[in-house]
């Protein structure tokens, strides 16, 4: 990381949400690359909040306000991100399983595929089985991707995996999340992404946009 790097990553996991966006447009004004800001400066920061909840260093309004601050940040990256003209050939289909609330992952994960070439339908937090299936019957999605960051939500994923195969969705389906692991994925006959950057290969791999 470089010093701006460094100094966002830093905002983001002391939590100073105004000092995060104002290092943001900052890095914006001096022709940073917004993805790679992400990739290299606020992806790591939420994952060393995670490590430092699972330490017990961080608990749980440290969480909510690293992720104020992210969130900052990522509001002033985005319309750059979302600005480039980049052929559009995949649809992704985004939603945090029912259960769970924690969005800040797929969002990143949605932003970045979007500039990639994907057309991103993001049907947000607490999403049903029934919600994913008639979702993917309406916009046809070539992936769906499905985020899971707590272990008591997991039966739910596993149920809404089994009922999107019985509804015959043809498309590939994705997973990640704190609590989910490659043998999940494997035990559940899906795709598994341990990041952002690993979801973004994954899905070029799926969807070949070149």
């Amino acid at each position: 990381m470089d010093m701006l790097q460094t100094a966002i990553f830093d905002a983001v996991v002391i939590g100073d949400a105004k000092l995060a966006g104002k290092l943001a447009k900052t890095a914006l004004i001096s022709q940073q690359d917004p993805e790679q800001l992400i990739v290299e400066a606020i992806i790591p920061a939420m994952e060393e909040v995670g490590n430092r909840f699972e330490c017990n260093e961080y608990f749980i309004p440290e969480l909510l306000i690293c992720a104020r601050a992210s969130r900052f940040a990522l509001e002033i990256l985005t319309p750059a991100i979302k600005s480039k003209s980049v052929k559009k050939k995949g649809v992704v289909m985004t939603g945090v399983i029912q259960g769970d609330l924690h969005d800040i992952g797929i969002q990143i994960i949605g932003l970045l595929l979007e500039g990639h070439g994907f057309e991103i339908v993001h049907l947000g937090v607490d999403v049903c089985k029934e919600r994913f299936a008639k979702k993917a019957g309406e916009c046809n999605p070539n992936i769906i991707a499905i985020s899971c960051a707590n272990t008591w939500s997991q039966k739910a994923l596993e149920e809404c995996v089994t009922f999107l195969n019985q509804v015959g969705f043809r498309g590939k389906v994705m997973i990640g999340g704190a609590f989910v692991t490659p043998e999940t994925a494997k035990e559940f006959g899906c795709a598994y992404a341990k990041n952002a950057v690993e979801a973004i290969k994954l899905a070029r791999e799926m969807v070949p946009l070149d």
